[in-house]
């Protein structure tokens, strides 16, 4: 698996190759490989095929004119900044420039959120699964297979698990 997660990274870093180098597109390659290698993980989880789910989570990644645009954005205003510093003419952030983290930060936190919840119901999916297992009991005899369900909490729990 650290194979397809190195392929993540490569592919996104390919597509924000236009953007110039800095702290913030290092981070954001991260961010969105580590994303979209969740991603790919839960689409192979449900049975889809790899390179399927690679292809997938690429294209739920979508235009990244946007992207390249908010790096190049941020680049050219350290520039400008550099500039001011030595007599050039600097330009202000503005309100456009906060409405932009600002949206950036609410995106990161929903996405925190869906992950966690995501994360969630994994875990209750594998404790019903274990809870089904364990109240479950299986008799095969002469060609014919009888499940048992015992759906009594304070019932002893069968004798031999399903397999």
């Amino acid at each position: 698996m650290e194979e397809i997660k190195r392929r993540f990274i490569d592919t996104v870093a390919g597509k924000l190759a236009a953007a110039p180098q800095s702290t913030a597109k290092d981070e954001l390659v991260e961010e969105l490989s580590d994303n979209l290698y969740r991603r790919f993980l839960d689409m192979t989880g449900a049975g889809m095929e790899e390179e399927a789910a690679f292809n997938r989570a690429m294209e739920d990644l979508g235009d990244v004119d946007e992207l390249l645009a908010y790096l190049g954005a941020e680049a050219a205003g350290d520039r400008q900044s550099q500039g001011a510093a030595v007599g050039g003419e600097g330009s202000q952030a503005g309100p456009d420039a906060d409405a932009q983290s600002d949206l950036d930060a609410i995106l990161a936190s929903v996405s925190e959120v869906c992950n966690t919840a995501i994360d969630q119901a994994k875990a209750a999916l594998k404790q019903a699964k274990e809870a089904i297992q364990r109240r479950t009991s299986v008799e095969k005899d002469s060609g014919h297979v009888r499940v048992h369900f015992n759906t009594r909490p304070d019932a002893p729990e069968p004798s031999e698990p399903p397999t």
